[in-house]
């Protein structure tokens, strides 16, 4: 159901795409078509206005070319104001969407920056904060002593009573070792400690 909502999604924009692309390609098409009609418009009241000065010239009915060239400039007159008005129309029009696009991108790359400050100032916040509470735990070497005067530090082995002096029994170690009491909490004795 999800890929469906998904490809739905895909399709919807990419026909907003393409409705979008349309739109402003006859947009584009209506304003090229109104430069034409007005570069036309010109070319047409040039040759109206020949046409009027020969027949003018030539013609015994004065009075009347007189008026239907009135009545033509007039209309031409009014043809060329609508054209211009549908002209910066459209032009304003497209003028307008493409101001608010603008502002709209604008708007949209403004909230993404907020977000990205946002997201900063917690990670910030976040990566101080558990910096300030990291505590190091001091490194200790892991050693193993064995009983047998070996001792094994990362895999190497040493000799660990090599150049020791033994401790000679002294009065004080002979009374503990006298005391009831201190039996009790004695180690066992080794065997090779006996011999």
């Amino acid at each position: 159901m999800g890929s469906h909502t998904e490809a739905v999604f895909s399709v919807n924009t990419s026909q907003k795409a393409s409705n979008y692309d349309e739109i402003s390609m006859q947009q584009s098409l209506h304003f090229a078509d109104g430069l034409k009609d007005l570069k036309n418009l010109r070319e047409q009241l040039y040759s109206a206005a020949a046409y009027f000065e020969s027949s003018y010239v030539k013609d015994d009915h004065k009075q009347l070319v007189m008026e239907s060239s009135k009545d033509y400039i007039a209309k031409a007159l009014v043809s060329t104001v609508d054209h211009l008005g549908s002209v910066a129309d459209k032009l304003n029009k497209f003028l307008d969407e493409k101001a608010n696009e603008f502002s709209n991108t604008k708007i949209r790359f403004s909230c993404i920056e907020q977000r990205l400050n946002a997201y900063q100032g917690f990670m910030d916040l976040r990566g101080v904060s558990q910096h300030s509470l990291m505590i190091e735990a001091p490194k200790h070497q892991k050693q193993y002593i064995i009983p047998g005067a070996v001792t094994f530090h990362f895999g190497k082995s040493n000799l660990m009573y090599k150049n020791c002096i033994p401790f000679p029994k002294c009065d004080m170690h002979q009374t503990y070792q006298d005391n009831p009491f201190a039996k009790a909490f004695q180690a066992p004795k080794l065997k090779s400690q006996k011999s």
